[in-house]
């Protein structure tokens, strides 16, 4: 039995070792033929006789091939107008060009007029070596009786002129005024002559009737400018708060216009219907109020001296010492250069009224 068991593990273990060899041969065999299979696939495909013979030295024969050029495509002429039409079209603009530079041409030269200095002077201008009736000008105003009326910043006085006689009238100082000092800086006229004048130093208005006698006063905010409208209502520009006053003829405050309109009121005047036009310098521009005091229009400007005959407007430009006259909707009309841009009144029969070097002097506008 001993000898049978033994020889049974030998017989195992020998299949067992025989089975491990056939293991390792058949895995062995897998790996040879993936290898060989992987080789077949690398290797080099069969070699031709072209092949042989390079490797010979003979060089393998060249195959030339045609380089085919392209061509662009053509670009297509640009469509354009036919030369007729182009040489029309540059006719055309030609001449709507030469309309305009006539048209601006004709306007300019419409709108140019010349001032022809009238041989009457009224009064003498008083200079250093010759004394006069006045020296110091800053405003002046025509009323409805035909009179001057001077401002005399020098010798603090208003001057009032007869237009037809070109002599003075009377003479408004602080005797009249009923004051101690009196130092009028601008002046107006209403419908019956009554004059009213604001005095700086006192910063009042002071009104007088139509010969110059005192009649009442009323205190104001510093004044830059000064007008009557037709039914007696005095206003003034409030150079701090920048509005106009209206006030009655009595100088009960009635409304104030302008709030957040005006920059710097200066000059003001009023039309025949009572519209209130009011001179604003620091806007460069005039701004038309209606009677209730509503804002209705404005125009550009740099003039600042203004006066009204009827409902056209006539200014002073300071800038560039014209005489400019505006319709009421503020379109210019004309202007003319003017000798002495300082003070301006305004007739009905258009004759311009300037303070010049001899005296008051008067002229006409003529194209």
């Amino acid at each position: 039995m001993p000898d049978k068991s033994i020889k049974q593990t030998k017989t195992a273990k020998t299949t067992k070792k025989k089975a491990t060899k056939a293991r390792i041969v058949t895995t062995k065999k897998a790996v040879t033929k993936k290898t060989a299979t992987k080789k077949v696939v690398a290797a080099d495909p069969i070699p031709t006789k072209a092949h042989i013979e390079q490797k010979k030295g003979v060089p393998e024969p060249v195959v030339t091939v045609p380089i085919q050029t392209i061509q662009p495509e053509p670009i297509p002429p640009k469509r354009g107008l036919p030369n007729f039409l182009r040489v029309g079209i540059i006719l055309l603009l030609g001449i709507l060009v030469s309309f305009e530079v006539f048209y601006v041409v004709k306007t300019k030269t419409d709108q140019q007029r010349v001032l022809r200095r009238l041989p009457d002077i009224i009064g003498v201008r008083g200079l250093p070596d010759r004394p006069g009736h006045f020296t110091g000008p800053i405003y002046l105003r025509k009323d409805s009786l035909n009179r001057l009326l001077l401002v005399d910043i020098n010798l603090h006085k208003i001057i009032v002129w007869d237009i037809a006689t070109r002599k003075s009238l009377f003479d408004i100082t602080r005797i009249q005024a009923k004051k101690e000092t009196f130092d009028p800086y601008l002046v107006d006229v209403d419908g019956d002559g009554n004059i009213a004048a604001w005095d700086r130093t006192n910063s009042e208005i002071v009104i007088f009737n139509s010969t110059g006698k005192f009649m009442q006063r009323w205190q104001v905010p510093p004044t830059s400018g000064l007008t009557f409208d037709s039914i007696g209502n005095v206003y003034i520009s409030d150079a701090t708060r920048n509005v106009v006053v209206q006030f009655s003829p009595t100088g009960q405050q009635l409304k104030t216009i302008g709030k957040n309109k005006l920059t710097q009121p200066r000059n003001l005047t009023t039309d025949d219907e009572g519209n209130l036009y009011v001179v604003d310098k620091g806007a460069k521009r005039v701004n038309v109020f209606s009677p209730t005091g509503k804002f209705v229009r404005y125009w550009k400007t740099t003039a600042e001296v203004i006066d009204l005959q009827g409902n056209e407007v006539y200014m002073l430009d300071l800038t560039d010492n014209m005489l400019k006259k505006y319709t009421s909707k503020g379109k210019l009309a004309w202007q003319a250069a003017i000798p002495f841009p300082v003070t301006l009144a305004v007739d009905k029969k258009n004759v311009f009224y300037m303070s010049g070097s001899g005296g008051i002097e008067s002229f006409i506008a003529e194209k």
